[in-house]
């Protein structure tokens, strides 16, 4: 695995976030497209569509919805993190539902595929983090997500694939203040909590900016010879 220490820098920036376009099961967006691209979530009273499912399983009354569907191109385990992070800079609830495995999307939403048979998995908790484990997917298959933010307050989602934690294509990225400037995160040297990992590959002009809220990024890319020019900023 490919590692990268970054020494961080203090600067002035502004925070970039992807939109939550996935309010319906219609609308259904793949899960990778948010991988490491925060996004706004829905308010709470913005309440989930009946119609979209038999029940939402241990989710009584989703509010603060959004669509995802899991798109599978190998046969695999799947994990991802969900955390929702509020603009106090703490954490809110965040809670799942996920079903499948579905052999094509269309015509996916409604009691006759997303039904109590299906359940893959739900959480209704007080945790700021979810954890959505699928074991033995199957190629070509597909799984549907819909994540509920109860709180009446707008959050900032963040999705994590922990399935490609041991993926031999992949830059991991840290962010800390280096008190003794020596280029190593010693012990009691804290990650930055809360700013922008910013980078271009090949010194191409397309900017990447990703916002984390623990210091701490992976760049996937099974090209060996791409080279990275990164950055940071709070």
């Amino acid at each position: 695995m490919k590692k990268l220490l970054l020494l961080t820098f203090l600067a002035l920036g502004n925070c970039l976030y992807a939109q939550n376009l996935a309010g319906t099961c219609e609308e259904a967006v793949s899960i990778y497209d948010y991988i490491g691209q925060p996004f706004q979530s829905a308010i709470g009273d913005v309440y989930a569509n009946p119609s979209s499912a038999q029940n939402f399983g241990c989710i009584l009354s989703p509010s603060g919805v959004s669509w995802f569907y899991i798109p599978v191109t190998e046969n695999t385990d799947l994990d991802f993190q969900i955390q929702q992070f509020n603009s106090q800079g703490g954490w809110n609830d965040i809670d799942y539902i996920c079903w499948g495995p579905f052999t094509t999307l269309e015509n996916i939403c409604g009691p006759e595929n997303l039904n109590d048979s299906t359940v893959v998995s739900c959480s209704y908790s007080n945790s700021d983090i979810e954890r959505i484990n699928i074991t033995d997917a199957t190629d070509g298959t597909y799984y549907v997500v819909m994540l509920a933010s109860i709180t009446e307050a707008s959050g900032t989602v963040n999705i994590t694939n922990l399935s490609e934690a041991t993926n031999t294509g992949a830059i991991n990225l840290n962010a800390f203040l280096d008190a003794n400037a020596n280029g190593i995160q010693d012990p009691g040297e804290q990650d930055f909590r809360y700013g922008n990992f910013i980078y271009t590959t090949n010194n191409d002009d397309s900017l990447h900016t990703i916002t984390s809220f623990n210091g701490n990024y992976t760049i996937y890319n099974e090209i060996e010879n791409d080279r990275y020019t990164i950055g940071y900023e709070i």
